[in-house]
């Protein structure tokens, strides 16, 4: 929508906010891949910290969220 707010966007930037942070609790140590139950469609979900620099990297295939920090 130019020059306004685009609901369905809006929407989807707070729930890839909301996944990152659901994920970003789940992983506590750097370089471990951990599994999870997506917190929107309850399917299987994966995150990893990146043992570099600790950046999150997570996805849920099904709800099709991905997210590179």
């Amino acid at each position: 929508m130019e020059g306004g707010i685009d609901l369905e966007e809006d929407i989807n930037i707070k729930q890839s906010i909301e996944f990152f942070n659901y994920a970003y609790d789940i992983c506590k140590e750097r370089g471990k891949i951990y599994e999870f139950e997506c917190p929107f469609c309850k399917e299987k979900a994966t995150a990893i910290k990146s043992g570099y620099n600790g950046h999150l990297w997570c996805e849920c295939k099904n709800c099709d969220i991905k997210i590179i920090q």
